[in-house]
């Protein structure tokens, strides 16, 4: 991910009244971080990917807010997979945005178990327990990842 499909993410995320994200920072997401940083949105940092899954449920149920969870490729995905199925289980609205490996392994990686360094599909893991889950490849998909999100019976988006 680069600093301006960051920014304009965290940008569009303003937009949509994103004040508060959770996380832990990571070489795959420290664009992120930084975007997330000069546009105003909060991101308190915790020690564990599933404890920023759950302050974010818990922060949605005390503002009714939806709040973004930012987590690392690889081990970072995977630690936020059980916080997900309780949003799951609990109709909470939350946009969980995993780093990735560089676009470039993700190309023709059919018969490889991991690419990169520690990259795993998270994206893949998680969807049947989210309403939404993709690579980001262009804007849009953040829109429509949100929007799927917040309407019908709310649930999180990978």
């Amino acid at each position: 991910m680069s600093q301006m499909n960051s920014t304009r993410i965290a940008e569009l995320l303003v937009q949509k009244g994103v004040r508060q994200a959770f996380g832990i920072i990571g070489s795959s997401n420290a664009w992120l971080f930084d975007a997330f940083k000069k546009t105003g949105i909060t991101v308190t940092g915790l020690h564990h990917e599933q404890a920023c899954v759950m302050a974010a449920s818990g922060y949605f149920k005390t503002t009714h807010k939806p709040a973004v969870v930012l987590v690392a490729a690889g081990g970072g995905a995977t630690n936020a997979v059980t916080g997900v199925a309780s949003l799951w289980a609990d109709s909470t609205p939350c946009m969980i945005l995993s780093g990735q490996e560089m676009s470039g392994h993700l190309k023709n990686d059919e018969l490889k178990r991991m690419y990169g360094m520690q990259g795993v599909r998270g994206h893949e893991i998680v969807k049947t327990i989210t309403k939404f889950s993709c690579v980001f490849e262009k804007l849009q998909d953040v829109e429509t990842a949100w929007g799927t999100m917040t309407s019908g019976r709310f649930g999180p988006v990978w």
